[in-house]
């Protein structure tokens, strides 16, 4: 099977998000689904979420394959989910040795809907997202002459987990301090998914630092591992390039203190460095300065969005500008499309912003690793980043609400998947 290569998770509760590699985001939407499963089907579901299919080892870095290996393990992929299909009939059969006359036999046949059966149905899901993707950006670029960079286009984690139908296209509005990265994300046609609660994902692996010891909240970062830049890099960009260039258009400003240890570590009196990484158009290429390399930390992982002490912003459309975003309102507009289509606006209170926003207060990480979230009881990669398990926590799948979801983000009219969805021939029950 070969593995989207990367997916956007976009907390709308957090405001903030992850790449994640095909594989990674296929074992967490696989455990989301299954914890679906098994309240849909209650006894009648035969996976034990509470078993643990490879044990912990406390204080290991997780192997970045662990997904893949996990998802191609033949002894996990043929493990039973439900009975899908029960044959009785009766078969004649006699022994010709003995010279017994034939006689008829009952035999029931069970068929059962196993672990693969629900990873090959939801990679089919992923796999038409990205061809509708891939088809509405060509569309786009013929019909559309400008994208506003405010709107983030995605799908809602929950409807992929919980197999709903139809999909419908939902939109987020980013504030100005986020769209730092947004070229980005739509110069690799990741596919974005929405949800609430998804947990700390990446986290560094020194927690010394108060700042930074998770990924902020309410500032719109994206964040990513180095190992899947790389990847990144390989196939749409350049690692030789001065500076590297992610992907076409967009090249990536690294600063030296990029994977240094926070000051404040030192003796808990120094400042804050800033770890955020900014991203520049390829016509600013003779404006950023040559300069040796950063070596890319192995196992780590980076953060993207507005670097508070750089001083350039991305608007809606346009090269970036010299100065300031405007700061981070508390509240944020949403518009919603009811089912009679008929939009209505109205401002929706978002979490007070995590930390401030000095630009003298920054910080950085060594690097970070994909770590079990801490107490959330939203959806998250632990299973991914260190036990390889299929265990899902307690709590929502994506939010607090039944089965979560991102209640709040704009609902794009009636864009359907149905049609996009139609060549997958079976539909396999969930």
């Amino acid at each position: 099977m070969d593995f989207i290569q990367i997916l956007h998770f976009w907390d709308e509760g957090d405001k903030r998000g992850w790449l994640v590699n095909g594989a990674d985001a296929l074992l967490h939407l696989l455990r989301a689904s299954l914890r679906y499963s098994k309240r849909k089907f209650g006894s009648r579901f035969l996976f034990d979420l509470a078993k643990q299919v490879v044990q912990v080892v406390p204080g290991q870095a997780p192997s970045e394959n662990a997904a893949l290996q996990l998802l191609t393990d033949p002894s996990i992929r043929h493990m039973k989910l439900f009975v899908e299909k029960v044959e009785a009939y009766d078969q004649e059969v006699y022994d010709a040795e003995a010279g017994e006359p034939p006689r008829r036999v009952p035999i029931k046949e069970t068929t059962y809907y196993r672990l693969q059966d629900r990873v090959e149905h939801l990679y089919s899901i992923l796999e038409k997202l990205v061809d509708h993707k891939t088809d509405m950006e060509r569309k786009c670029g013929v019909t559309v002459k400008k994208r506003l960079r405010r709107y983030l286009e995605g799908w809602d984690f929950r409807d992929v987990a919980a197999d709903g139908d139809p999909f419908y296209l939902r939109v987020s509005t980013l504030q100005t301090i986020g769209n730092g990265w947004v070229d980005f994300a739509r110069g690799i046609h990741a596919v974005t998914l929405f949800g609430r609660g998804f947990g700390e994902l990446l986290q560094p692996r020194d927690l010394a630092c108060s700042r930074w010891s998770s990924l902020p909240r309410n500032m719109f970062y994206l964040a990513a591992r180095v190992a899947d830049l790389q990847q990144i890099m390989v196939e749409d960009g350049d690692l030789r390039c001065k500076p590297r260039r992610l992907c076409k258009n967009v090249l990536w400003h690294m600063r030296q203190t990029t994977f240094q240890h926070c000051p404040c570590t030192k003796d808990g009196r120094g400042k804050h460095h800033d770890p955020v990484q900014a991203l520049f158009p390829d016509n600013f290429m003779a404006s950023l300065r040559k300069k040796t390399d950063v070596a890319l930390e192995e196992g780590g992982a980076v953060i993207f969005g507005h670097n508070m002490s750089l001083h350039w912003y991305y608007p809606d459309v346009g090269d970036p500008v010299k100065g300031d975003p405007p700061a981070v309102t508390q509240n944020i507009p949403v518009i919603t499309t009811t089912a009679s289509g008929l939009e209505s606006t109205s401002p929706q209170p978002s979490p007070p912003i995590s930390g401030d926003s000095d630009s003298s207060a920054t910080a950085t990480t060594s690097g970070f690793l994909s770590t079990p979230g801490s107490g959330n009881t939203g959806p998250d990669l632990s299973v991914v980043s260190v036990t390889s398990e299929i265990t899902t926590p307690g709590g929502s799948l994506v939010g607090s609400s039944e089965g979560g979801g991102s209640s709040g983000i704009c609902v794009s009219g009636k864009r359907r998947l149905q049609d996009t969805l139609s060549s997958v021939g079976k539909r396999l029950k969930f």
